[in-house]
């Protein structure tokens, strides 16, 4: 970058040509700024939904239509799982959670819910896919990325779970095992 500098401002330079100065120093500029906001933007999610803080609510949606919140769920413990079905990782995380007894125990319970949330547009794919989640989860759907689009939630990565306390406030953040979300619920439950 600084060898453009010098070279298009040099007057000795074979290069030397003001008006293309002016266009890369325009390039520069835009590219710091577009870094810059990049950066401001993944530093505001990262700011977001930390262990001990409530995690932010949203609304979904319902295989049937209707409008809920996170915040309204009624449990002690509330896994939150943004994923889409046809996403190995998402997949894969899926299975061994609905497979852990201790997951299993305290959904069967009301201890726990499970909240599996759908964060693409395509509601085809979730429609099809509904049928393969586990009956006692609760399965929503984002409405048009609006988590994404706003901010909400850090969705760049997929399985993203977040274990939530009964007031809401994050108890584990970005966790993809599934003995750390068992651990915590034994732990919690047995103070």
């Amino acid at each position: 970058m600084e060898a453009g500098f010098y070279f298009l401002t040099l007057k000795n330079s074979t290069l030397h040509k003001l008006s293309l100065f002016v266009l890369f120093s325009f390039q520069v500029l835009s590219l710091q700024i577009f870094a810059q906001a990049k950066f401001v933007r993944k530093a505001s999610l990262a700011a977001q939904n930390n262990v001990g803080n409530c995690a932010n609510n949203f609304i979904f949606f319902t295989p049937k239509g209707e409008k809920r919140t996170v915040y309204a769920l009624d449990a002690i413990y509330t896994i939150l799982l943004f994923y889409n079905p046809e996403c190995e990782a998402c997949k894969e995380f899926k299975e061994m959670l609905a497979a852990s007894s201790i997951i299993s125990a305290n959904v069967k319970t009301g201890v726990l819910k499970v909240l599996a949330i759908y964060i693409d547009t395509d509601l085809s794919i979730w429609k099809k896919h509904l049928p393969e989640m586990p009956k006692t989860w609760i399965q929503g759907r984002d409405n048009n990325e609006y988590l994404y689009k706003n901010n909400i939630y850090d969705l760049h990565a997929i399985p993203t779970i977040y274990l939530l306390d009964k007031n809401k406030k994050v108890i584990l953040k970005d966790v993809l095992s599934i003995t750390a979300i068992e651990n915590a619920i034994l732990h919690k439950s047995n103070k």
